[in-house]
């Protein structure tokens, strides 16, 4: 290992190679996609070039430390994450691990995880953000406003690709941790909105289950608790209106569907006017309400 890196620091005046090899120790044993190694440059190390980092990684696999067996992603060996690892003071291992996970929060938010085309990137992330996860060693040194961003990010991911039940057990982690936030930090408006977002994604996880019930308690939740910190008349309340809607509907409710989509639109009304996007879309869920009470010509209004 020493030799590798030795001879291509002298060789090839790479001292970037050794710092990509600290970030691939902390990634799982999966595909790494060349992407994620340029946002790290750019992110943490402005000044390097995407021609630098690609000759430092083109390095690495000319000396074996890595390899490429599909195209734009790279492998590391087990051993040679551990041999890394251990030349890393354990100062410098928290805060690379930092660098990895807020790396992993910016890659998966940017993932259009309603866009199919997107999937196959949500793919190869998976695995490196379970594995950030399952460092309890290290996550544990993180603070607790990135765990969450970082949870939230993973859970967007898991509920992209089809597995409802890993992402409840994601969210419900979500809010112990948010709820440590709050009390860490009782005044902190921001860490109580993240309680009541995580509720929201509990009762979309729980809604993906077939559990509808259990959904609208979670959704009703985070509406509390964003009406005290928002009062009635703001957006994130009339989309809750509208989240809680939805289950109502999906409950076979569709009365009290059509009055939690009233509500929504009356603030949007009140906030945005009558030509806004968000407006339509809740005249257009009002629409199916009255369609499910059977009232086909006021529907169509």
């Amino acid at each position: 290992w020493n030799m590798s890196i030795e001879a291509i620091e002298k060789e090839h005046n790479c001292t970037t190679a050794k710092e990509i090899l600290n970030l691939f120790s902390f990634l799982a044993q999966a595909p790494i996609p060349i992407s994620l190694v340029k946002d790290w440059g750019r992110q943490f190390y402005p000044e390097l070039s995407e021609l630098e980092i690609e000759n430092a990684l083109r390095y690495l696999c000319d000396y074996s430390m890595i390899s490429s067996s599909q195209p734009h992603n790279y492998d590391v060996h087990l051993l040679v994450q551990s041999v890394t690892r251990y030349q890393i003071t354990d100062e410098m291992q928290n805060k690379i691990f930092k660098q990895v996970l807020i790396l992993m929060i910016s890659q998966m938010k940017q993932i259009q995880t309603d866009n199919q085309d997107a999937w196959n990137p949500a793919r190869l992330y998976m695995p490196h953000g379970t594995s950030l996860l399952k460092n309890e060693k290290f996550m544990q040194n993180i603070d607790l406003e990135h765990q969450h961003a970082f949870i939230e990010a993973l859970g967007l991911i898991y509920r992209a690709l089809g597995n409802p039940q890993q992402t409840l057990e994601l969210y419900q982690k979500d809010v112990s941790v948010t709820k440590e936030w709050s009390r860490h930090s009782p005044d902190s408006q921001k860490a109580q909105e993240a309680t009541a977002h995580s509720y929201n994604n509990i009762g979309m996880a729980l809604q993906d289950l077939g559990k509808p019930q259990k959904a609208l308690d979670f959704h009703n939740k985070d509406l509390a608790i964003r009406k005290s910190l928002l009062g009635e008349n703001h957006p994130y309340v009339a989309t809750t209106y509208i989240n809680i809607g939805n289950v109502l509907q999906n409950l076979k409710k569709p009365p009290e569907a059509l009055d939690s989509y009233q509500k929504s639109l009356d603030i949007r009304l009140s906030l945005f006017g009558e030509n806004h996007p968000d407006v339509a879309t809740t005249y257009n869920n009002i629409g199916m309400a009255l369609q499910a009470l059977k009232k086909p010509y006021e529907a169509l209004d």
